[in-house]
């Protein structure tokens, strides 16, 4: 994903979870108006909140297809729940919350699909038996692994102790992936022992490489990561 994307997404989210926290306040001001006591009020504001925190558990990809569609099925609802409320006591300033809600609900949608992949990944994954090379292996001089015009790059070897959600994040975070495209890669990585991936510079490798191993040791995971290049190997 590149920089102008993720600022997109960003922005996106805030947006869509301003909206929703202002539709958050126009119901807690209808079920006021309706003279409901005020722990109602309170239980139903924070219940709303809670959801709004789906933008983290997106970010990390927790739940599972079917809660996510719940989810948007929530949002929608509520959706038009706020609709049918801001028409019918003509607060139409708050028009603006129903495109972020949606929004949100969207986002769910699409989640779903990416836990959908994620799952029919992990079942046929989990049915091949995991590549294995030992820490000092080097997959330039191995066959089926350099790519093609490769001249410098990131070495990353698979293990049996890395979680596969750290090296989808660190894929995402240090290399600029998108979420499916660093799904796919971490299943590589888990049934090829390995995989080379080009960068634009020996320095940018070497950031990238030392990056990527620093988050992985203070997570106690020996993942093997580092730079190389085709040159004098």
């Amino acid at each position: 994903m590149r920089p102008r994307e993720k600022l997109v997404g960003v922005v996106a989210h805030v947006a869509g979870a301003a909206a929703a926290i202002l539709a958050i306040w126009m119901v807690q001001q209808y079920l006021t108006f309706r003279r409901l006591d005020l722990f109602t009020v309170g239980v139903c504001t924070a219940l709303l909140i809670g959801v709004c925190f789906y933008c983290y558990l997106l970010v990390y990809g927790l739940l599972s297809p079917t809660v996510w569609r719940i989810l948007a099925g929530f949002f929608w609802t509520m959706g038009l729940m706020l609709a049918a409320v801001v028409l019918w006591h003509h607060y139409y300033f708050a028009l603006m919350a129903i495109p972020g809600i949606g929004w949100l609900g969207y986002r769910c949608l699409r989640a779903a699909r990416v836990a959908e992949k994620v799952v029919a990944q992990m079942a046929l994954l989990m049915s091949v038996p995991p590549v294995v090379f030992p820490p000092d292996t080097s997959l330039l001089t191995k066959e089926g692994f350099l790519p093609t015009g490769f001249i410098c790059g990131i070495e990353i070897l698979n293990d049996n102790v890395t979680r596969m959600e750290f090296v989808v994040l660190a894929l995402r975070e240090k290399l600029g992936m998108g979420k499916n495209e660093s799904i796919d890669t971490m299943l590589g990585i888990h049934r090829n022992g390995g995989v080379l991936l080009p960068t634009s510079t020996t320095d940018e490798a070497t950031r990238i490489a030392d990056a990527i191993v620093a988050d992985a040791r203070a997570k106690d995971f020996p993942l093997v990561c580092r730079a190389v290049s085709v040159v004098g190997s």
